[in-house]
């Protein structure tokens, strides 16, 4: 499209029409990801309960868990990362979660599109190049905020049954 309209006012409105389709796509993709995150969470908090029960029945069976067999935060999230028990998780394995990187993605097309509706209304290239960025750090922190929000009011209504009484530093 750019190449056949010589980056012209067709190639504008072509932006203009497909940009904010990305972007809703991009919100609602990177919504569907966290809340399947969610659900795993959930599910491996109910499998770590289904591996403390048979470690309560049959202590003998723990030396072959691999994961862990309690239900506090520490606990599932060293279910979910395969991380030893006093390590920490990698910045590496936050950076390269799915919700993370669509979130980036999206938030970079929402960038562009507040610094071509800049250009559109004659804005010189420093303030749309400044708009742009702007609008898409704003809107990668509306949506980490949000984000941090919901995380912590899912780690509010988590009540661990079956904590662990050595908990790692996580």
């Amino acid at each position: 499209m750019a190449q056949a309209t010589d980056f012209g006012w067709a190639f504008r409105l072509f932006a203009f029409v497909m940009l904010p389709v990305v972007l809703i796509l991009g919100w609602a993709t990177y919504v569907r990801l966290t809340a399947a995150a969610i659900e795993d969470l959930w599910l491996v908090v109910g499998m770590n309960r289904l591996r403390h029960a048979y470690v309560e029945l049959a202590p003998e069976l723990e030396p072959y868990f691999v994961t862990a067999h309690h239900d506090d935060v520490a606990s599932v999230v060293r279910t979910l990362s395969f991380v030893a028990p006093g390590d920490r998780i990698s910045p590496i394995q936050i950076l390269a979660s799915t919700p993370l990187l669509v979130g980036i993605i999206t938030a970079v097309v929402a960038g562009v599109l507040a610094g071509l509706a800049a250009e559109a209304l004659g804005a010189v290239a420093a303030l749309y190049v400044a708009v742009g960025i702007t609008g898409g750090l704003a809107y990668a922190a509306g949506t980490f905020a949000a984000h941090a929000k919901g995380g912590l009011r899912l780690r509010r209504a988590h009540q661990p049954r079956f904590p662990d009484d050595e908990p790692s530093g996580l």
